[in-house]
């Protein structure tokens, strides 16, 4: 196995035994907006590409301008925005902020942010394992390192995951309105997961293709700052959200 395929290999399998936090996991205590970012970073690094931050502070302040997650209380942030972030940081990636103003709006479950967060990272989990299999495999097959035997990653690695959305059918939504949430929800984390494992792959691949490790990073420097387009949005979404 050559050494870029042993270091995507590597960091598939660390990403397999990755899961998200639970919503009773998560810090019982209210953050304040450092400890918010710093808590979500180590939370979300096994998803970065080059371990890079995942958010910041410019980036929590635009979500509750938008109101895609409610304002801090006293400058501290709780589990229910802690669990908003996590998930906005994750699939920001493969949709729009409009879209998250939709899909995640807290009075479509009257305001359970337990269920929702619950739903989402059983998904996730389960969406991470297969995706990250598959590749995995499909890894070994470049490398005519697997055996003759082909191994369906689906059936093997597979979670059945145990939609228990009657917790969520109680809000504002009917239960075939939550169920297209939940499908939209579905392909935002194939897109998100396939893309991280991407960009990923395109990173161990960019490092063996430049001579020049600087201008590697130079290439691939996070963006720490959102665009202002970004801001137009906000204020877009807010004035609808505000309705």
């Amino acid at each position: 196995m050559s050494e870029l395929i042993k270091n995507i290999q590597d960091w598939l399998e660390e990403l397999q035994k990755t899961s998200l936090p639970s919503f009773d996991d998560l810090p019982d205590v209210s953050l304040y907006m450092d400890q918010t970012v710093s808590y979500i970073d180590e939370v979300l690094k096994p998803y970065s590409r080059d371990e890079k931050d995942a958010i910041t502070s410019f980036m929590v302040n635009n979500y509750v301008k938008a109101k895609i997650i409610d304002a801090p209380y006293l400058k501290r942030y709780n589990k229910n925005q802690l669990s908003y972030l996590i998930a906005i940081c994750l699939l920001k990636q493969s949709t729009s902020m409009a879209n998250l103003s939709v899909l995640l709006n807290k009075n479509n479950f009257k305001d359970n942010y337990k269920g929702i967060y619950d739903v989402f990272t059983k998904l996730h989990d389960s969406k991470r394992i297969e995706i990250g299999e598959s590749t995995r495999n499909e890894l070994k097959e470049l490398e005519k390192s697997a055996k003759s035997q082909k191994l369906s990653s689906r059936s093997r690695t597979k979670k059945k995951v145990e939609e228990s959305t009657d917790e969520l059918e109680d809000g504002k939504l009917s239960s075939e309105k939550i169920q297209l949430l939940i499908l939209s929800l579905k392909l935002m984390i194939d897109s998100q997961i396939n893309k991280t494992i991407s960009e990923r792959i395109l990173y161990e691949l960019g490092k063996e293709i430049y001579d020049n490790p600087a201008l590697f990073e130079e290439k691939h420097k996070e963006i720490k700052y959102e665009r202002k387009r970004t801001k137009k949005e906000t204020k877009r979404i807010k004035k609808v959200n505000s309705r």
